[in-house]
């Protein structure tokens, strides 16, 4: 690649970034990315992703984590994806059981349950293995990802997906762990309702046939990228069943396994 060619997809990086950025700033919704540069690559979506990270970090935003989004065969087909992706998680995205949010923070609202899994270690072995991320998770929650697209009508490919931080939102997490050694997280069902109303139905094999697998594909995509897994982050693995799309006045109630419900309320 020559000098201009470089300074081109610097340029087209830049531009994306900060369109993205004010999109999030702005609660507004745009135009798919990917129809703004001729070669919207994997690498160049993740350039793009990393820019805005960096960017709020230095704002002042702290990293608690990592979200998989497209985990699911379902959710694959539907958006004519064959890959899974992965974004980043702040504090300021984060709440807990009970909690109401504003509706004009989630945006194109869609709900996923999912099991959310704590690292008490670092996992940074190019080489992973399952027994690694089996090692590595202190313990396990319930959880309700609410995921808002900046992407217009939900117009995705994988550039997209990827550029948009894989539509992180927020997330509501449950306040029972759970130790992930004494159950079988594969065969956990799950039951998604709003409003009283039975949306979804799934369980732990829904993607990539579990959990854990969603974590292992994560730990190494993390460790290609020079960003490895932490110890104290939060992974959200994706969705147990289908996706619910939602919005205003909905009280959504989800329920894993065992577990006590995980409760929210969008206003």
């Amino acid at each position: 690649m020559n000098s201009n060619d470089m300074q081109h997809l610097s340029e087209d990086r830049d531009h994306i970034a900060a369109k993205l950025r004010i999109a999030v700033r702005d609660r507004a919704l745009i135009e798919p990315v990917r129809n703004e540069i001729s070669d919207p690559s994997d690498a160049l979506a993740k350039s793009i992703q990393r820019a805005n990270i960096d960017f709020w970090v230095k704002e002042g935003r702290r990293i608690v984590g990592s979200k998989v989004g497209i985990t699911s065969r379902a959710a694959q087909e539907q958006f004519g994806i064959d890959s899974p992706a992965y974004g980043t998680l702040f504090a300021d995205m984060v709440e807990t059981d009970g909690a109401s949010i504003d509706a004009n923070v989630v945006s194109q609202l869609r709900v996923e349950a999912e099991i959310a899994f704590v690292l008490n270690s670092d996992i940074d072995n190019p080489n992973t293995t399952i027994v690694d991320v089996i090692s590595a998770i202190d313990y396990g929650l319930p959880a309700i990802e609410l995921v808002s697209s900046r992407i217009r009508d939900w117009d995705l490919k994988l550039f997209d997906f990827i550029a948009d931080n894989a539509a992180a939102s927020m997330i509501v997490l449950g306040e029972t762990p759970f130790d992930i050694q004494s159950c079988d997280v594969r065969t956990l069902g799950t039951v998604t309702t709003i409003n009283g109303n039975h949306r979804s139905f799934g369980s732990g094999g829904a993607y990539l046939g579990s959990p854990l697998q969603s974590l292992l594909w994560l730990a190494r995509e993390r460790v290609t990228d020079g960003n490895p897994l932490r110890r104290g982050e939060v992974v959200m693995t994706g969705a147990l069943g289908p996706i619910i799309s939602s919005g205003k006045g909905a009280f959504i109630d989800v329920r894993i396994g065992h577990l006590p419900p995980v409760i929210v309320e969008i206003t």
